[in-house]
C-alpha cells in the first residue's frame, strides 16, 4: 500500500505545512492523526517528532501558520499569536551565537547545540520568509486551489502556485470568453 501523496511547492516549508490545513476548497485534512504528521514530516525531508512529543504541537504550529500566511496574502499585519509560536519554538532551540566574518562583514550567527528537531526548522523556515523582503506571500489565484506560496518575481505579479494551476486558469478564460453558437 502506498503512503499517502502530499504536494510541496519548494519555496518555504512553513506553507507546505500551512497547505495540508483543510481550506474553503479542500476540506480534507492532509494531517488528521500522528501517523500522517509522520508521514509527511518524512516526505518534507525533516526530521520526525520523536514519538514522547506531543503531535499537537505540530497541529498548533500548523494552525499559526496558516493564520501567518492569511494574513500576509491578504497584505495585512502577522498576527501576534503566529509570531509568539514562531518565537516561542526559536527560543527553545539550545545553542549560542557566534561572530563570524563573512565576505568582509562582521554578521551574528546562532549555531545550534544539537540539529534542530521538525518544529524549530518549520518556525525557522516562517522567520526566514517573514525576514526577506523580496518574497510575498499569495494564494494561489485558481479559485479550485486556494493554496499559500512565496512570490518572489521582481515586481511581485506571480498569480499561481504551480503552472498547472495558471494552466487551469487559462482554459476557465477560454472556455468563457468563447463565442456561443446561434445555430
Amino acid at each position: 500500500m502506498a503512503g499517502p501523496a502530499f504536494l510541496f511547492l519548494g519555496e518555504a516549508v512553513w506553507l507546505d505545512l500551512a497547505n495540508t490545513a483543510p481550506n474553503p476548497v479542500d476540506s480534507v485534512d492532509a494531517l488528521p492523526d500522528a501517523d500522517a504528521s509522520r508521514a509527511w514530516l518524512a516526505a518534507a525531508g525533516l526530521p520526525i517528532l520523536d514519538p514522547r512529543l506531543d503531535p499537537s504541537l505540530l497541529t498548533a504550529l500548523r494552525g499559526e501558520s496558516v493564520r501567518l500566511a492569511q494574513a500576509l496574502a491578504e497584505g495585512r499585519r502577522p498576527p501576534t499569536a503566529a509570531i509568539a509560536a514562531i518565537n516561542g519554538v526559536l527560543r527553545g532551540a539550545p545553542g549560542r551565537e557566534l561572530l563570524t566574518r563573512t565576505a568582509g562583514a562582521w554578521r551574528l550567527r546562532f549555531l545550534p547545540t544539537t540539529p534542530p528537531g521538525p518544529l524549530e526548522l518549520l518556525a525557522r523556515s516562517a522567520a526566514r520568509t517573514l525576514a526577506d523582503a523580496t518574497g510575498q506571500v499569495r494564494r494561489c489565484a485558481d479559485a479550485s486551489c486556494q493554496r499559500f506560496f512565496v512570490d518572489a518575481t521582481s515586481h511581485h505579479t506571480q498569480a499561481w502556485c504551480r503552472e498547472i494551476c495558471h494552466a487551469s486558469a487559462a482554459i476557465d478564460r477560454r472556455r468563457t470568453h468563447r463565442p456561443q453558437s446561434t445555430t
